[in-house]
């Protein structure tokens, strides 16, 4: 195997494959460690995967690319791609010799770096003997529904795996997709309608492998999405790059179920300054961190409408508009984490946006946050759990 590149065309080639292979490593087979580069004739493959997300990257050979003799290379990816760090060339020739060694050549020198290239053809095979659907997403609007709710799913290492994923509905209507760690939800979704969907698909993917999703598969304006029962494949044809990702079990929680529950039971309303009230919202998380006695602040609502933030540490008065509904006789007092709140502010909603706190009828319902003037979306819909006290501080 030999063929000359460039390095600048190597590297951004090579570098989304390392990634992803170092993304999710831990405690994997060894094999997961090394990068498949397969020379052909008219193209250059990358490949890398981690027990649960595989990158392709297809790079046609042009006239600045030669390609002298085909074949495989199998290398630890974290040594050539540390290696790659190193190179100050402009181009690099590649070789590999029957030893299995690789050569590495330049215009200051050669290196001899060791492969598996041998061991090849054991590369992990993720190639999709059939697809159960095929359909193409506006690219922009799928990027949102991503950030804008997978940082509402539970951690890698939660006991119900299923709530380390966001679950993405496809349908005539558009996108729907939920995030949920049973502490908050989100809700996040697109009247964009997918070109070619003739049923409606549902996939839980795990937020982990979409939020370490290189941005280069995103710059296109559609992407092609293709699934099987166990596989979602998102693929940008314009960059010659696909991601296959493992699906978890689609035993999700109902979430929207819970949402309408939440807002058809509501109480009373008032908007907020979304700057202003993160800011308020970081003084008191700021204090509480550095308390040794409870971790939960209070939004506190007076029956003259005045509302506070308040915790064992401070009291700060918020400033509101547009209060709907009434609390009942007595002042209402929700109970929160300021730190899922202060998460759903910034992930989901940018400083100038004026923000709907909804509460239902007692401190105990949970805490409903949207906002029609967010343009990022066409609608989307957060709630925060409520936190009992057993004791005032």
């Amino acid at each position: 195997m030999k063929f000359q590149i460039s390095t600048s065309v190597f590297v951004n080639r090579f570098m989304p494959v390392a990634q992803t292979i170092n993304s999710n490593n831990k405690d994997s087979q060894e094999i997961y460690s090394n990068a498949l580069i397969k020379v052909n004739k008219d193209s250059i493959v990358f490949i890398g995967a981690n027990p649960t997300t595989r990158i392709v990257i297809d790079l046609p050979v042009t006239d600045d690319i030669k390609v002298v003799e085909t074949g495989n290379i199998l290398i630890n990816a974290s040594l050539l791609s540390n290696f790659l760090r190193t190179v100050n060339a402009d181009g690099m020739l590649f070789e590999l010799r029957d030893d299995q060694s690789l050569i590495i050549a330049t215009d200051n020198g050669a290196y001899k770096l060791p492969t598996l290239s041998d061991q090849a053809s054991n590369y992990p095979n993720w190639d999709m003997t059939s697809v159960d659907n095929s359909f193409e997403v506006d690219s922009a609007s799928l990027y949102k529904l991503i950030k804008h709710t997978t940082y509402a799913s539970a951690k890698t290492d939660s006991a119900d795996e299923v709530l380390t994923g966001i679950q993405m509905n496809f349908n005539k209507d558009g996108i729907i997709c939920y995030g949920t760690d049973k502490f908050i939800f989100s809700k996040a979704q697109t009247d964009i309608q997918s070109e070619g969907l003739t049923d409606e698909v549902s996939v839980v993917v795990p937020s982990d492998v979409l939020s370490k999703l290189s941005t280069i598969i995103f710059k296109t304006k559609l992407l092609e999405l293709q699934t099987t029962y166990n596989l979602l494949k998102i693929l940008n044809k314009d960059a010659h790059m696909e991601y296959d990702i493992r699906l978890l079990n689609n035993n999700y929680p109902l979430a929207n179920k819970v949402i309408e529950k939440v807002l058809g039971s509501t109480s009373f309303s008032f908007n907020v300054n979304m700057r202003d009230t993160y800011e308020a919202l970081k003084r008191v998380y700021v204090l509480l961190k550095n308390s040794e006695k409870v971790s939960y602040a209070r939004i506190q609502v007076t029956k003259d409408n005045e509302v506070y933030l308040s915790a064992n540490v401070s009291k700060e008065k918020l400033a509101t508009s547009n209060f709907q509904g009434q609390i009942a006789d007595d002042d209402f007092t929700f109970s929160f984490n300021p730190e899922y709140l202060m998460n759903i502010l910034k992930q989901s909603y940018s400083s100038q946006d004026n923000i709907t706190f909804t509460f239902g009828k007692d401190g105990l319902s949970p805490m409903s946050i949207q906002c029609d003037s967010s343009q990022d979306l066409d609608k989307q819909v957060q709630l925060v759990a409520a936190i009992r006290e057993f004791g005032k501080n």
